[in-house]
């Protein structure tokens, strides 16, 4: 949480931190506005994913930290966002039913055919469909 204020500071804010966990998201939010000051910072849950992504478009130096509804479909173009922090690799939940499901039908190639794909997509779309467009 230090590194990424650390990186924000160094962004001039106007950044996008995604998390992987709704745990970590309910840690950043009791101490990360304070370590990003001064630049202002919303979290997933103050508002509706459109109005945030609204915000972070619209505010000078914003920082909208947010889970896996920020990793995918989110376009902010122009000056708005210039840093994409990525707190950790999305592995999918191991007790997911579907994951389960799927990793007892591959036994011991579970996690190279189901989670790492998975894991791989959404990095992949957390950094391609939020990067910012020059």
């Amino acid at each position: 949480m230090v590194r990424a204020a650390e990186l924000v500071a160094a962004s001039g804010g106007r950044a996008l931190v995604l998390l992987a966990t709704h745990k970590a998201l309910k840690s950043y939010r009791q101490t990360f506005a304070a370590l990003a000051a001064p630049y202002p910072v919303r979290f997933q849950g103050d508002d509706t994913p459109a109005k945030l992504i609204q915000w972070l478009k619209t505010t000078p130096g914003a920082v909208l930290v947010g889970t896996k509804t920020f990793w995918q479909g989110v376009n902010v173009p122009g000056e708005a966002l210039s840093l994409i922090v990525v707190d950790k690799v999305p592995f999918p939940n191991p007790k997911d039913p579907v994951i389960a499901k799927l990793s007892a039908k591959m036994e011991s190639e579970s996690f190279n055919r189901v989670s790492l794909p998975r894991a791989g997509r959404d990095v992949a779309q957390g950094a391609a469909d939020t990067h910012p467009q020059r």
